[in-house]
């Protein structure tokens, strides 16, 4: 099992829990982040693997390949319990403006 806070590959992102939860996707090459929220991390995964849209993470992935990726989950807890430290994540780590929130 995958332990909080340890990074694994984008592609390795079956081996995360089935939990609800906040969680950090990152590029390894230029340091880029996305901060996440949502109901099953292990699904939400593989929408991210599967990198299709118009979204700045998506349009990275393709870019840099899945292999430049990393995820960890940072907590596990209820959606909306996490909402607002999901913002305060996304503002402490720059996901915003210097990442692939949007």
């Amino acid at each position: 099992m995958v332990e909080i806070g340890e990074w694994i590959p984008l592609l390795a992102s079956a081996r995360l829990p089935k939990v609800h939860g906040l969680y950090i996707i990152r590029n390894t090459l230029n340091g880029k982040e996305y901060v996440g929220l949502t109901r099953s991390i292990r699904k939400r995964m593989a929408a991210h693997r599967a990198a299709s849209g118009p979204w700045p993470l998506y349009q990275a992935i393709r870019k840099y390949g899945h292999d430049a990726f990393e995820v960890c989950v940072h907590l596990e807890g209820e959606p909306e319990n996490l909402q607002e430290l999901e913002i305060l994540l996304i503002a402490e780590r720059g996901t915003y403006r210097k990442g692939y929130n949007a």
